[in-house]
């Protein structure tokens, strides 16, 4: 297949999750945590395995030499940006800390997952 068709399926299932969670959020069914919610259904849990083994499957069958280097960085931070900023709305209303903690264990492995695609 081609290295465009993986990258259009990376880009679709990054965009669905952010759409999906600023829903959630609006919805007041966001969970900050990186555990599942107890609340959560198996289909969800299932929904989210299979959209991490899509995630994974497009990253892997990218060749390095076709992919531009800002794009997969550019996924990255707007992943990040998305959570960081629904993470802070949360602690907004709830003001719990764990979610700070959460959110800096987030943005670190982002900055090590650079850094693995950069020396790679």
């Amino acid at each position: 297949m081609s290295s465009y068709f993986y990258m259009a399926i990376l880009c679709a299932v990054n965009l669905y999750i952010m759409v999906r969670e600023i829903y959630r959020f609006s919805k007041g069914k966001y969970y900050t945590y990186f555990t599942w919610n107890k609340t959560d259904s198996f289909k969800k849990k299932v929904l989210d395995i299979c959209l991490l083994i899509v995630v994974w499957v497009s990253i892997y069958n990218l060749p390095p030499e076709t992919m531009p280097n800002f794009l997969p960085a550019f996924i990255l931070i707007a992943l990040c940006l998305v959570f960081s900023t629904l993470n802070y709305l949360t602690y907004v209303k709830i003001r719990d800390s764990k979610i700070f903690i959460h959110a800096l264990i987030l943005d670190i492995l982002v900055i090590a997952l650079f850094l693995i695609i950069e020396l790679m």
